[in-house]
């Protein structure tokens, strides 16, 4: 047998973990392409490779990087490898970590067994599922299965719909998560009992697996009562606890842009009441030009100016910089305290832009219409964009295929294989 370099395994175990970490924050990439998603999931492979080969040597320095860190990359890995080696001394300290760091962990260890080969991840849905497992558990294995074909399911220790009757909401939530993958005939009873949740989550996560059913029924009404609960919550924390309650809120939002009807009379007052670069969000995903007003006054704002422009790029299709819509560049201040959405957004190559220009440049798409890139969206334009585009026009594209194309779920932080699977099946199917 080869000698295991200790050094060289620890190398692999964190540059796994960092590989891992640029795929799962590109989805709001303004720069990342497919070709760099698949460069930068190459090398993510070669290192999980150098694992494998390792073999069992892999995973104490895999585990003492999640000790250190205590972070979803290093939850990443570790979930990969125990998928890998069925340890018993791995699965339960990785289990332990992930019971008493959920909001840290479980991201990573969810994108893990979504990573793994079905057959190889099944047996860790099953145990994770099992009715006397931990709530953080149960909820990873749920909000897998919802990133897996509708029969993964069966991989439950019990039916989705003793999970949708818990008593603790986080495994409800997930549940609707999952229900969101079933067929409709199965799904949309439970999820429609679910809108009346007590747990607002609950709420919020049945409307958004509703909205791409046949029949969402009040799913837009209750989604907008959550977004505008969860606006409040996320204007009064701070710290951890607000970048997790604008994580929700950007998530909700998305879909709420999906559910709410184009020129509705009360989209006014939904905007004044989101945070400013999150109403931007909604804009973008809403994908009315009615809304290019709002997207042009948050020009004036520095700290959303960036945002914006490449907002109203997206919508209209027009480069801001080849329109010659663009400042000069300001000389940059040392940067101190935390960073910025704008610091943040000009670090990303977000070119600054000309408010006075942008809002007299003559637009070619009309309100009333869902528009990306200068026209109409439709299915074909959708796919194309999930071959070509950047992360974050990516995404949009996708949200637009779930909702508007029954059983098909493209997910653009898949690996490269998978989306290619799911490119060439939405591609053959036209």
């Amino acid at each position: 047998m080869t000698d295991v370099i200790a050094p060289l395994v620890a190398r692999h175990a964190s540059d796994a973990a960092f590989y891992w970490l640029r795929l799962d924050q590109s989805a709001g990439s303004f720069q990342f392409t497919p070709p760099h998603f698949r460069r930068f999931n190459d090398r993510l492979d070669a290192h999980l490779e150098g694992l494998s080969v390792a073999g069992a040597e892999g995973i104490r320095p895999a585990l003492a990087a999640l000790e250190r860190w205590q972070k979803s990359g290093e939850a990443f890995v570790c979930t990969w490898l125990a998928g890998q080696y069925p340890d018993g001394d791995l699965q339960e300290t990785l289990e332990s970590y992930l019971e008493r760091l959920p909001d840290s962990l479980l991201r990573g260890a969810i994108s893990a067994l979504a990573w793994l080969p079905p057959e190889i991840a099944q047996p860790a849905l099953h145990r994770w599922s099992r009715p006397q497992a931990s709530a953080p558990l149960q909820v990873a294995a749920l909000r897998t299965v919802a990133l897996l074909d509708a029969g993964c399911a069966g991989a439950l220790a019990c039916p989705l719909a003793e999970y949708a009757a818990s008593t603790i909401p986080y495994v409800r939530a997930a549940a609707c998560r999952a229900l969101g993958r079933q067929a409709p005939d199965h799904a949309v009873p439970r999820l429609h009992d679910a809108l009346a949740d007590e747990d607002m989550a609950v709420r919020a996560e049945a409307a958004i697996a509703l909205a791409g059913m046949p029949r969402p029924g009040a799913a837009g009404a209750v989604l907008w009562h959550c977004v505008a609960a969860q606006a409040a919550i996320q204007g009064n924390a701070t710290g951890w606890y607000r970048m997790q309650a604008t994580r929700r809120l950007d998530r909700w939002t998305r879909y709420l842009a999906w559910l709410a009807p184009l020129g509705h009379p009360d989209l006014p007052a939904l905007f004044d009441h989101l945070p400013p670069r999150v109403g931007l969000t909604f804009a973008l995903y809403h994908g009315d030009a009615a809304h290019l007003d709002r997207v042009i006054a948050a020009l004036a704002d520095e700290e959303t100016a960036r945002y914006a422009g490449w907002i109203w790029q997206a919508l209209t299709g027009v480069d801001l910089e080849a329109a010659g819509l663009t400042l000069p560049e300001p000389d940059a201040p040392p940067t101190r305290g935390p960073l910025s959405d704008a610091q943040s957004d000009a670090d990303n190559g977000l070119p600054l832009p000309d408010a006075a220009a942008v809002a007299t440049h003559a637009v070619a798409i009309r309100p009333g219409t869902r528009s990306l890139l200068g026209r109409e969206l439709t299915v074909t334009d959708a796919i194309e964009l999930l071959r070509v585009a950047p992360q974050a026009i990516r995404s949009v594209a996708a949200q637009f295929l779930r909702m508007t194309w029954p059983g098909v779920s493209p997910h653009i932080r898949a690996s490269a294989r998978v989306q290619q699977l799911q490119l060439a099946a939405l591609q053959s199917a036209l």
